[in-house]
């Protein structure tokens, strides 16, 4: 909306009442000023938490506080005031916000964008509009088309650290079941479990369902996060497509790998790849616990915690259970007249491994960055002496 005249934002004051609506007034000279009950901007951001009170907050539209919100992607640099960094804001080189109802006036020529997923609660919002002289332009927000949405995950470190960190996973889990045969036994809480082999050829109507459970378990978790549904459920898709795109280029590898005997693996490939990918699979879920200790040092927003805890915390969790059960085997069958090769895998890792700590130099402040460096090293000789153990022990 185009303001024709100048007004009182006043006027606008019963917006105050409304729950999922954003608004932003843009005066076209250098400022943006915010209305965000829905955290719109808040959600769709990396949080960079310092000493104040955090994001805007209800009490501040309601008593008018003069606060400002800075966008900054430097996540070392811990000067007060609060801060987050936001893409969004960020391409329309913006680099502060600053309270809407801290305003007295709005000026003329100046916009106003409105939005809400809650078309009911917009259409209200939009009423409530009228009570100003303004020309409205409309327009709507489009969910980015499939590539967009994960090119768009590397624009900042910690975004593309959930990421990467959970498909490094898979594709570890994944690599150490490409030399298993099409039942497996996972040992799970003392418990030994034979099930199928995800990467061994399954019939059409498994493979349906496990695609339908797929996207309904995806769709739920993205629902529970406060995604609206029209969004969710392209999310969903797209996490369905690209992890059975990932599952077949697997499974292809599986039927070529089954076709060979282990002993006709004369190179040292495989071995590299698994410590390759062990060693970032630590590296970066080591990576990710340090952050969530920090978050209960420094009383991060509760919801936060329970996401990082709920929706990463125990899937790694997960995932390091099942890589533990298949991982002996594999090794043992990697290694078989060629115990060398234990030495390169190890090499490699601990390679991998300082890698991993000039990357957390990148994001965690440097306190933090030797407390990450103890903790990987530690976990890493706790894993050697356990495999050593168990593959090499028995034989020499």
């Amino acid at each position: 909306m185009a303001l024709e005249q100048e007004e009182d934002t006043q006027k606008l004051s019963d917006l105050k009442s409304f729950l999922n609506i954003t608004l932003l007034y843009d005066d076209h000279k250098g400022t943006i000023y915010l209305f965000d009950p829905a955290q719109y901007y808040y959600q769709r951001s990396n949080h960079i938490d310092v000493d104040t009170g955090g994001y805007f907050t209800d009490e501040d539209y309601k008593l008018g506080n003069d606060r400002t919100v800075s966008i900054n992607r430097d996540f070392r640099d811990l000067r007060t005031g609060y801060r987050i960094d936001s893409d969004l804001l960020q391409k329309e080189n913006v680099s502060e916000l600053h309270n809407f109802f801290a305003l007295s006036e709005l000026k003329k020529d100046g916009t106003i964008y409105l939005y809400s997923y809650d078309q009911k609660e917009l259409d209200r919002a939009v009423e409530t509009m009228q009570a100003l002289e303004t020309l409205e332009i409309p327009y709507s927000v489009h969910t980015p088309w499939l590539f967009g949405i994960y090119s768009g995950i590397f624009s900042d470190f910690k975004s593309a650290l959930v990421v990467v960190s959970a498909w490094i996973a898979v594709f570890f889990l994944f690599t150490l079941l490409l030399f298993c045969p099409k039942e497996i036994e996972l040992s799970i809480f003392g418990r030994v479990v034979k099930t199928t082999n995800p990467c061994s050829e399954g019939s059409v109507k498994q493979s349906i369902l496990r695609m339908i459970l797929e996207f309904v378990f995806s769709l739920i978790l993205l629902m529970l996060y406060g995604i609206p549904a029209q969004y969710a459920i392209q999310y969903a898709l797209s996490i369905t497509i690209v992890y059975e795109l990932v599952l077949l280029i697997f499974i292809l590898c599986h039927v070529f790998f089954q076709k060979r005997k282990i002993q006709q693996f004369k190179s040292s490939c495989p071995i590299l790849i698994l410590a390759l990918e062990l060693c970032m699979m630590m590296g970066s879920s080591m990576l990710l616990v340090v952050q969530l200790i920090l978050a209960i040092i420094e009383h991060k927003n509760l919801n936060e915690f329970l996401f990082i805890l709920v929706y990463l915390g125990i899937p790694l969790g997960i995932e390091f259970m099942l890589a533990r059960s298949l991982l002996k085997p594999v090794l043992s069958l990697l290694l078989l007249k060629k115990p060398s090769r234990w030495n390169i895998f190890w090499q490699i890792c601990m390679i991998g491994c300082a890698f991993c700590i000039g990357l957390s130099a990148l994001i965690l402040p440097w306190p933090s960055v030797a407390f990450y460096t103890i903790v990987l090293f530690t976990f890493c000789f706790f894993a050697y002496r356990k495999l050593q153990s168990n593959i090499l022990a028995p034989d020499h």
